[in-house]
């Protein structure tokens, strides 16, 4: 999601402990190109339903961080 729906560096003080984990996923390889292209697969497929919604009235939300 965009923007994301957590942040916890903000609000604890420290990375996540899955970070170092993660790390990996992201080096740029076959691997991860696999992955962007499978996600943008299913973003463009969400396309069609998300153009209907806001053709029926949907609108955009601005979200901001509880005080």
């Amino acid at each position: 999601m965009v923007p994301a729906i957590a942040r916890q560096e903000e609000f604890v003080g420290e990375k996540s402990d899955i970070e170092g984990t993660r790390k990996g996923l992201r080096t740029f390889g076959p691997t991860y190109v696999k992955r962007e292209l499978v996600r943008f697969g299913y973003d463009l497929k969400l396309l069609p339903r998300q153009l209907l919604a806001l053709l029926r009235g949907a609108k955009f939300v601005a979200v901001r961080p509880a005080d």
